[in-house]
């Protein structure tokens, strides 16, 4: 039985009130306590940083062996060091431009296929995909 000195519909339109989970008891929203975050972002150590830039330097994806060798001895998690590994690889990326051909024409401007004689034999295609002859 739910003791409220409202009444059910009122108390959920006035908000002042919440369902809890495990029943059917209503809690002050006051009193309503939000989760937290899932996780907390830890941040390297400068020794860490050194260690794993150092491997990264020799190699640009970690094996096994040595996720767990860098784990041990950085006192990291072989998760962490692998997610490491994968954003260091994506920020080493080189950035990408737009060619110079295509930034070098106005807006206006159109190109045209240059002519080309039909071949007699269409391509080999497996669906959309052209094949290698």
């Amino acid at each position: 039985a739910v003791v409220s000195t409202q009444s059910t519909g009122e108390a959920m339109k006035s908000n002042l009130f919440v369902l809890e989970n495990k029943g059917s008891n209503f809690i002050p929203l006051k009193d309503f306590k939000k989760p937290g975050p899932k996780y907390t972002r830890k941040n390297f150590s400068p020794e860490q940083i050194e260690g794993l830039e150092a491997a990264f330097s020799e190699h640009r994806f970690v094996k096994k062996d040595l996720r767990r060798e860098l784990a041990r001895k950085l006192n990291l998690s072989e998760r962490s060091i692998s997610y490491w590994f994968q954003n260091k690889r994506a920020r080493s990326k080189p950035p990408i431009t737009m060619s110079s051909d295509s930034t070098s024409r106005s807006v206006g401007e159109t190109t045209t296929a240059p002519d080309v004689a039909p071949s007699s034999t269409p391509p080999a295609t497996l669906g959309s995909f052209p094949l290698a002859t």
